[in-house]
């Protein structure tokens, strides 16, 4: 991912009355709740997640009530570099597998190719691949399937533009062939070139590449965006209500606010933020692209999933996803409020009990993926072993043996770490209070600072939310 970080901040006030009646508008017009897209996408560039660790996002994913996971990593060879390769009998049954646990977990699959690096549009050969690998993947039950064309250059080879009048009508003309001879599946996603404002050419408003597709692109076909950056800090509703105008049909927000591939020094650990719940009704769904790192996922996921029930909520429509049974200590329960903060807290505490309250589990354990791996799944030879939280000291020879260690941490550790780690460009509010302290004891004398560090340092802290 290249690095564009929207640095602003949004304000809006938005009136609930017109904002429902909105809803309604869209529910009558055929984009109603069942269709709405709550979930994660696997779009970042680096080492592809293992199948366990796919497994076990469905699970947790169905729990929270989020409904949809698009697998595109980018270092999958057979996604992007190596597209025109199709899948052998094993990777076919192992993405089977993928796809059933999937489905046990209430969860779309949707499956994407992202050919763009090399393809030529104009190529019959090319196309025939292209669908013959969809295929591949219908055939295995995708509950969906896509195009990608983000980050490759915005020119056509010479042969294609003898046939093209510019790169827009290429798109346009491959994704509306795709999505005809695959047989016009009920959830296709595309993700254009220019997929946010900054990659617009000129602007958002004026590109002709955007408008184009708005106009000429299937109506079915589900286009994807950004926001105002690659990485928005914010999306404001009247941004996206452009977006709507230009694309003629609401867009599926790949949002960047947790991704950390363009750097993965750093990893961000903050709540869901600057998404108003008014973009509800004009919106197509929501898809996370987090931390490369899966397990640092937890708060960005779970608070992103209360940020799709605080929407529900305010716009009084029933919930999505399998289980209605999910775990709550949320602050905002009895509200549509969503107070980024609040939830925040919420999460370090529940991230904390997922730490200790397994006295035992049991792991699928698996070679990790290379960088240049086609393998996207889980191989056969994957082994199991168990894992108890106590110390033991000899069980380090066999996978097969008991890993046991001891957990002693709380929320407070969990929220003062995340606050250190919090967005990009972004510093929680105790790690700011935290700076602020130092930048005292720097401007201050010091024999004054000495006398008063004591105090500074050792005072109670709380999570205070004001």
């Amino acid at each position: 991912m290249d690095l564009d970080i929207d640095t602003n901040i949004y304000s809006s006030n938005s009136n609930l009355e017109i904002e429902i009646e909105e809803f309604q508008k869209t529910e009558l017009t055929g984009c109603g709740l069942s269709e709405l897209m709550y979930g994660v996408v696997e779009g970042f560039y680096g080492t592809p997640w293992s199948t366990f660790q796919r497994q076990k996002l469905f699970y947790t994913m169905n729990k929270q009530n989020l409904n949809t996971y698009i697998y595109a990593p980018k270092d999958d060879e057979k996604h992007r570099k190596n597209w025109r390769i199709f899948y052998d009998q094993t990777e076919c049954n192992n993405i089977l597998n993928l796809i059933e646990s999937a489905r046990a977990q209430h969860i779309n699959f949707v499956y994407v190719i992202s050919p763009g690096l090399d393809i030529v549009y104009s190529s019959q050969s090319d196309r025939e691949i292209l669908k013959q690998k969809i295929e591949q993947v219908i055939a295995l039950g995708a509950s969906g399937v896509g195009l990608f064309l983000d980050d490759i250059e915005p020119e056509l080879l010479e042969q294609d533009a003898i046939l093209y009048e510019s790169f827009s009508h290429a798109h346009v003309d491959i994704t509306n062939y795709i999505y005809d001879a695959v047989g016009r599946p009920k959830i296709f996603v595309f993700c254009p070139t220019e997929y946010c404002s900054s990659r617009a050419k000129p602007s958002l408003g004026t590109s002709n590449y955007l408008h184009r597709l708005g106009e000429c692109l299937h109506e079915n076909i589900i286009i994807m965006w950004t926001g105002p950056r690659v990485v928005s800090r914010a999306i404001p509703r009247d941004h996206i209500k452009e977006v709507c105008k230009v694309l003629k049909r609401k867009p599926l927000i790949w949002d960047n606010l947790h991704a950390n591939d363009y750097d993965k020094h750093q990893i961000f650990l903050g709540p869901f933020s600057n998404r108003p719940l008014s973009l509800f009704p004009h919106i197509k769904g929501f898809v996370l692209n987090p931390n490369c790192q899966y397990e640092l996922n937890f708060i960005p996921i779970l608070s992103f999933s209360f940020w799709v029930e605080a929407a529900h909520k305010k716009y009084s429509i029933e919930r999505i996803g399998g289980n209605s049974g999910r775990f709550r200590e949320i602050s905002f329960q009895n509200t549509s409020e969503y107070i980024p903060e609040k939830v925040f807290v919420d999460c370090c505490k529940m991230w904390v009990k997922e730490f200790i309250t397994v006295s035992r589990e049991e792991f699928l354990f698996e070679p990790p993926l290379t960088i240049n791996s086609s393998q996207p799944l889980l191989t056969s030879n994957a082994m199991k072993f168990s894992v108890d939280y106590d110390d033991s000291d000899d069980s380090s020879d066999s996978l097969n043996n008991e890993y046991n260690f001891e957990v002693n941490i709380n929320h407070f550790d969990v929220y003062h770490v995340a606050n250190f780690n919090y967005l990009p460009g972004q510093l929680g509010k105790f790690s700011k209070s935290f700076l602020a302290e130092f930048c005292w004891i720097k401007s201050s004398s010091t024999n004054f600072w000495q006398s008063k560090i004591v105090i500074v340092f050792l005072q109670p802290r709380t999570l205070t939310l004001n």
